[in-house]
């Protein structure tokens, strides 16, 4: 199968930064308007850590079972949209 380069699609990982980012926003709404600086950066990457840490372990199990799915989406839709 050809896979594209950028193919979200096909690529789980994308969700999970989604669920990261709604998880940094759910407890650090300050976030959303903190100035670009090194202070903000540090703190940044502590809420991922902590964001990361709150991820269920199930998640990451369903986002990889659902490959196969999202593989037969894609020849399905013969690469356009799917709703993954």
């Amino acid at each position: 199968m050809v896979w594209p380069p950028y193919s979200p699609d096909l690529n789980p990982i994308e969700n999970l930064w989604a669920l990261i980012k709604a998880e940094i926003y759910r407890v650090h709404p300050e976030f959303e308007h903190t100035p670009d600086i090194e202070e903000t950066l540090q703190r940044l990457i502590e809420a991922i850590k902590e964001a990361w840490q709150a991820i269920d372990q199930e998640v990451l199990y369903t986002l990889s079972v659902t490959m196969p799915h999202r593989v037969e989406a894609v020849i399905k839709a013969e690469g356009w949209y799917t709703k993954y």
